[in-house]
């Protein structure tokens, strides 16, 4: 479910393989059978490392408008539970975080990062909490090639209200409210459902714009899609006016420790993806 060559295409490849290596077997005999799965293994290694080159340079899948750098590392700690280790975050030009996206793991790539990194960009830019996306499963996971909507909310709930476990008084510095996990049904109310969750929420994350200017917005979860084989979590920041645009506006979105700006036609057109419909997580 996340970004990347989706699990049924790997499925698909490896049946090809066994496929090949069945008939070769059948040809030759068995004497080069052991050369024949050789070639086979080499072949889903070469998918395996195809997928992470991906999951490190981005999903050619998606049309993105202009990538912004987000050179600037920092390491950070969990201010509210001490102890955990130090992760490493990108702060990008606005001021906003967006964490790279560690490689995907499980057999050719079942288990993505791309909610889990969602949920750390949240975290960190809401409560300065920094938690690695790896370690987001510890607050929720589900058995899916990635976390599905209600699974990273379930995540962000848990961290938005965690009670510390020694310190009972301590306070929790997520902002209190709940997480909504949103279905709008037309173009028109997604963008306006997005523009109100982000611009007239809590407002606790500044966000630094290209003309200097400060504006305080509360960042939301999107999940989109480009068909069944690509499925992504990135984290809106803002919007853009575009004159070009039908709907008028860029979105600024972090993801795979950088920022990137979409078309508001292409959000609206990822946006409707064939699984969820249109799906965003909101805080208020």
């Amino acid at each position: 479910m996340k970004n990347l060559v989706s699990f049924y295409s790997l499925i698909y490849y490896a049946c090809k393989i066994l496929l090949i290596i069945s008939l070769f077997n059948w040809w030759i005999g068995q004497a080069d059978a052991a050369e024949s799965e050789k070639m086979a293994f080499e072949a889903l290694e070469s998918l395996d490392s195809d997928q992470k080159m991906i999951n490190m340079l981005g999903n050619g899948m998606f049309k993105f408008k202009q990538t912004i750098g987000c050179s600037s590392k920092f390491n950070g700690t969990d201010r509210f539970i001490s102890g955990r280790e130090s992760v490493v975050y990108r702060r990008c030009p606005d001021l906003t975080v967006s964490f790279d996206q560690p490689n995907s793991s499980g057999a050719g790539g079942w288990n993505g990062y791309c909610g889990q990194t969602a949920v750390s960009n949240t975290a960190a830019m809401f409560c300065t909490r920094f938690l690695s996306p790896t370690f987001i499963d510890e607050y929720a996971t589900d058995v899916t090639p990635g976390n599905r909507p209600d699974t990273s909310m379930r995540a962000l709930r848990k961290i938005f209200s965690e009670a510390h476990p020694i310190f009972r008084s301590r306070n929790n510095p997520c902002p209190e409210g709940r997480w909504v996990n949103e279905s709008p049904w037309t173009a028109k109310g997604y963008l306006q459902g997005l523009r109100e969750a982000l611009w007239d929420g809590q407002g606790r994350v500044q966000r630094k714009r290209p003309d200097g200017s400060i504006i305080h917005i509360s960042p939301v979860m999107l999940l989109i899609a480009s068909g069944v084989q690509a499925l992504h979590w990135v984290t809106l920041v803002d919007f853009h006016q575009n004159s070009d645009d039908k709907y008028g506006c860029d979105a600024v979105v972090n993801t795979w420790g950088s920022q990137r700006l979409l078309t508001c036609e292409n959000l609206v057109k990822y946006g409707l993806n064939p699984i969820f419909g249109y799906r965003y997580l909101k805080f208020e």
